[in-house]
């Protein structure tokens, strides 16, 4: 019988020990272990896979800074920059995380679209002094389908040599309301597309909409990142509808506050997206896409804590059905698919 000794290890500033065992249900046949030597600062921080075990496709890219595996630096922030020579997915995502206790322990998170052949991004180093590891992230296909969101593709070590913890830039005890209560308008556009085939989930009927965060439903993230947001309209029926009059949305951002036996909610930051018209066939969507930077309505960066997107509910969709006159009301009060949880931390707290 024959066979193939495969493995892949992603190098390590520390602890690079290996282990090889061969076993039979659950007995141990062969059983070795390997602490190599490695000379971490000549490595390459891009992560070659073997070709022996299968992968998907996954982005591909070239760092021009930091160009090596390790670095030191006084400084507060990481500065990465770089090309992409193969794209994959809608984003690079890139994981901060602090080496402690053996292990390390993620305290920051960012991702950057895939819109051009060049990318940076600057990374906030706020734990203090030690070992950063900084992980680069993409999402992983075959056969024209994700398999993984989160496939490393390159790990940067860095030693922050100066500078103590900062704690968070807004202290949620003492943070101020917004005095403006203007809704910014929002510069985006509304694109069209189509679902292949019926899905389940709607919340109303023939208009669906749903409202959220992209990638981060129920999920962390951390104080001033910013935070892509996502808002459909579908047409669920059997028959084209056209909308008889501009359909206005209006997006919030709402503060939670536990205050023992009740809760308080407050609006941190509205906006006013652009206006939607036009005709939709059946499982034919509107979709519009932008962007929060964790800033309320005076511009000031938000306190760490719960928080929730949402549409303003209720609102009316006017429409008429194909080869139809009457116009047709439909009105939306609410569903879990109009809003979706953020939990804004602060690495430090």
């Amino acid at each position: 019988m024959k066979y193939t000794l495969a493995a892949e290890a992603q190098i390590d500033i520390a602890d690079n020990d290996m282990i090889l065992q061969i076993t039979d249900g659950h007995k141990t046949l062969y059983r070795k272990s390997f602490a190599p030597e490695v000379e971490v600062s000549k490595a390459s921080p891009i992560l070659k896979y073997s070709d022996i075990i299968s992968h998907g496709t996954y982005s591909h890219i070239r760092l021009s800074q930091p160009a090596l595996v390790y670095s030191e630096t006084a400084d507060d922030l990481a500065r990465l920059s770089g090309s992409v020579e193969r794209a994959v997915g809608e984003q690079l995502r890139f994981v901060v995380e602090k080496r402690e206790n053996g292990g390390y322990r993620e305290i920051w998170r960012y991702g950057t679209p895939l819109t051009s052949e060049q990318f940076e991004a600057e990374l906030p180093l706020p734990s203090g002094q030690g070992i950063y590891r900084i992980r680069i992230l993409s999402e992983e296909q075959a056969d024209g389908r994700s398999i993984q969101t989160e496939f490393d593709i390159a790990h940067l070590f860095i030693n922050k040599t100066a500078g103590d913890p900062f704690p968070s830039p807004v202290d949620p005890n003492v943070y101020q309301l917004p005095a403006s209560s203007e809704a910014a308008r929002i510069p985006s556009q509304w694109n069209f597309g189509s679902y292949p085939a019926r899905y389940t989930g709607y919340d109303g009927y023939p208009l669906s909409l749903s409202f959220g965060s992209y990638g981060l439903y129920g999920q962390n993230t951390w104080l001033g990142t910013p935070v892509d947001l996502k808002v459909r309209l579908t047409n669920v029926g059997e028959e084209p509808i056209t909308l008889s009059k501009p359909l206005d949305f209006e997006a919030q951002i709402v503060r939670y506050i536990p205050r023992g036996d009740t809760n308080e909610y407050q609006i941190v930051w509205h906006g006013l997206l652009p206006a939607l018209s036009g005709s939709l066939q059946p499982l034919d969507y509107a979709e519009l896409s932008f962007r929060w930077d964790m800033l309320d309505d005076d511009g000031k960066l938000v306190p760490p804590g719960q928080y929730t997107v949402q549409v303003k509910l209720p609102m009316t969709f006017e429409f008429t059905k194909q080869g139809e006159n009457e116009k047709a009301i439909q009105e939306m009060q609410g569903g879990m698919r109009t809003r979706a949880p953020i939990f804004v931390l602060w690495p430090n707290e």
